[in-house]
């Protein structure tokens, strides 16, 4: 089946990336240059609480319209909750299985074990403790091109 352009209205979507983008104000202008009239972008995103006003205004400066801002951060941290617990079986089961098959966990596991946790944010790890203490926060937003 063939769908003309004109039948629907485009969406950007963007998730937990734009904090690594070096210019995310050139982002949201690219976004509204790519989007229709009343076309939306749907965003969630970490940020520092003190980056939190700059990348709305970085967005109002794209002349997109802010429709919705929610801070989400206890629903993921409740996410992180239940998925970590999981993640740290997986990674316990390396372990073990290293140690079985080959009488010692290599020393890249050893390693990066701590790493790994910190980017799945497992409780204890200092990157949980930035979003339960409010220093970072999630964010959904909805802009629409104006």
């Amino acid at each position: 089946m063939f769908w003309r352009f004109q039948c629907f209205t485009l969406s950007v979507i963007n998730v937990e990336s734009s904090h690594l983008y070096s210019n995310c104000e050139q982002f949201f202008r690219e976004c509204r240059r790519v989007l229709k009239q009343s076309g939306r972008l749907c965003w969630i995103d970490l940020r520092y609480k003190s980056q939190v006003d700059e990348t709305r205004k970085q967005a109002a400066r794209a002349e997109l319209i802010e429709e919705r801002w929610d801070d989400v951060t206890e629903n993921v941290l409740l996410g992180i909750q239940r998925t970590s617990t999981r993640y740290d079986q997986i990674l316990n089961m390396v372990r073990y299985l290293m140690d079985s098959f080959f009488f010692a966990t290599p020393w890249f596991v050893r390693m990066f074990s701590s790493s790994l946790r910190a980017t799945y944010c497992a409780p204890g790890t200092h990157t949980y403790a930035r979003f339960s203490t409010g220093e970072k926060g999630y964010y959904a937003a909805v802009w629409r091109r104006s």
